[in-house]
């Protein structure tokens, strides 16, 4: 014997149950009747873990950097260009060679040395409302 899906077998049941019947004359009315499937995506972007994963990326530059150079770059663009005193600079340190942006649209903001992290750099997204200094900010130092 073969298997109805629960989904026909449910609403043939509301058909039935509703004592409509599939007729040529009322076929529109009992597909107006069934409403329209609901897609709900599970891929949906989690923008806090994308901007988490971005921040690593430029981490590990910048990691990568300071081991080269003795000292972190004065900005994000030395990344890309030798900057002075850079004597062992091997860039650019990302690849491809551009700066990602949040998944709001909004550069990564780089200080250094840090308002949180006064011994190295802050890094972090500006977050929703692309204000640096919010509470959405997503950064590399505890809340």
């Amino acid at each position: 014997m073969k298997k109805i899906s629960p989904v026909v077998f449910g609403l043939l049941a509301a058909i039935l149950f509703a004592g409509w019947s599939a007729t040529k004359a009322d076929t529109n009315s009992i597909a107006s009747a069934v409403p329209p499937p609901v897609t709900v995506s599970t891929n949906a972007p989690d923008f806090t873990t994308q901007a988490l994963q971005d921040e690593m990326t430029i981490k590990t530059a910048l990691d990568q950097f300071e081991m080269d150079n003795g000292f972190y770059p004065r900005s994000l663009q030395d990344f890309f260009k030798q900057p002075a005193g850079a004597t062992h600079w091997s860039g650019p340190y990302l690849d491809p060679p551009r700066l990602p942006v949040d998944p709001w649209g909004h550069e990564y903001v780089y200080e250094c040395p840090g308002t949180h992290n006064t011994n190295s750099y802050d890094l972090f997204s500006a977050g929703p409302d692309g204000k640096p200094g919010t509470d959405d900010d997503i950064g590399n130092w505890t809340k």
